[in-house]
């Protein structure tokens, strides 16, 4: 992308000895001057980043559609708040009102705070770039700017996380909205010092055994009720279908897929947590393991380990599985897809052919051939626990695709 013209007045730093005949402001000034004109491709590369990192702004369904924009005036903001002392305030107006469009919005408040830090750290990086131009090795630049940057994304994230807590315990008063922000703020995990209070709230005690379920059903159909005895649930509704809290007291988790499982239903379940401060990771670990399953499937995040993997290192899982299943390649699709078939078949039946044989309704020897003629397309031998590991995995990273 090619530069504008420098505006008239602005001083035109050729040299090091140049920029160093300037004052500190005078220096910021123009450096972010240069990375204004940088700002299309910088928003661009932001708006990418949170897409592809941060799913609630990957999922078109729940995504915000005014990203691109917002990414914009926060940069813009930042970099008024940087060199222009009358603007101070510019970054933490927007911060505060940020705060307050999400919470209306419904937008989880992490996802937002975790935005936030990428628009952040590009900011910082599009900075010490330009900054280098004029400031051999950005050492000037970084020592005087570096507190100052930092202590405003601060102040910024502190008042955008208070400006949306206050949004969404103003936004109704009625219990089952002030419910819902609390259950909310329960799962993002944003405060952990005020998790026991918001579980109190809620009526939840705020230790024990806890997990979260993902649920996703035809058309965001409630959950079963009431929850199985001993257990206290509550439910909260989300773009894929519904997030359930469940605190266990003496009962299995698997009495929770139990409850929650039926031929339409796909449940994610995620590891059980002893304290609400790590709902959050409980909550995470449940959607990852609900993206793993297929219709009338209830997964256990530690049941899908391959398959998590995969899916949340997509590229790695992705040479993985080109890497040991490329050979199968030359193969008519509906031979690949037979050997692929029934070798899942074997993993998921714990290796015993004569069960696998009456699964698919072929004779145990037509297993074994099966399964001796993968092993001799990718190199591997069944029997060796390695190369049986790098067929789990890629088989998973196959189905993840």
């Amino acid at each position: 992308m090619s530069e504008e013209p420098v505006p008239a007045g602005e001083p035109m730093l050729a040299t090091p000895v140049a920029a160093a005949a300037l004052s500190d402001a005078e220096l910021l000034a123009v450096t972010c001057e240069r990375v204004r004109r940088r700002l299309p491709r910088i928003t661009r590369d932001v708006v990418r980043t949170i897409q592809t990192t941060e799913p609630a702004y990957g999922d078109p369904a729940s995504a915000p559609t005014n990203l691109e924009p917002m990414v914009r005036t926060m940069i813009l903001d930042g970099l008024r708040t940087l060199s222009e002392p009358e603007h101070e305030d510019a970054s933490a107006l927007n911060a505060r009102s940020m705060g307050q469009r999400r919470a209306e919005e419904h937008h989880p408040l992490d996802a937002l705070m975790r935005a936030y830090r990428i628009g952040a750290e590009a900011l910082w990086n599009a900075l010490m770039a330009e900054a280098v131009v004029h400031d051999p090795g950005g050492v000037r630049t970084a020592s005087f700017l570096a507190a100052r940057f930092w202590k405003m994304v601060g102040r910024d994230l502190q008042i955008l996380a208070e400006s949306y807590r206050t949004t969404r315990e103003d936004l109704d008063v009625r219990p089952e909205q002030r419910r819902r922000a609390q259950l909310e703020e329960l799962l993002s995990g944003s405060d952990p010092d005020r998790a026991p209070a918001v579980a109190a709230a809620l009526g939840l005690p705020s230790s024990g055994r806890f997990v979260v379920a993902a649920v996703r059903s035809p058309g965001g159909r409630a959950v079963p009720a009431p929850p199985p005895d001993g257990v206290v649930a509550l439910g909260l509704p989300q773009s894929f279908g519904r997030l359930v809290v469940a605190w266990l007291g003496p009962v299995s988790e698997r009495t929770i897929g139990s409850w929650l499982g039926s031929p339409e239903v796909r449940v994610g379940i995620g590891p059980v947590v002893d304290a609400v401060g790590e709902l959050h990771r409980s909550r995470y670990l449940a959607e990852v393991a609900l993206r793993s399953t297929a219709g009338g499937e209830v997964a256990h995040f530690g049941q899908v380990l391959p398959q998590a993997l995969a899916l949340e290192a997509p590229l790695v899982g992705g040479e993985i599985a080109d890497l040991v299943l490329g050979p199968l390649d030359s193969l008519p699709d509906d031979e690949r897809e037979l050997l692929l078939d029934t070798f899942r078949a074997w993993v998921e039946l714990g290796g015993q052919a004569r069960a696998v044989g009456e699964h698919l309704d072929v004779h145990r020897n037509t297993v074994q051939n099966r399964l001796r003629r993968l092993g001799e397309l990718t190199g591997r031998d069944l029997a060796r626990p390695a190369d049986l590991v790098d067929l789990v995995l890629a088989e998973a990273a196959e189905k993840a695709r």
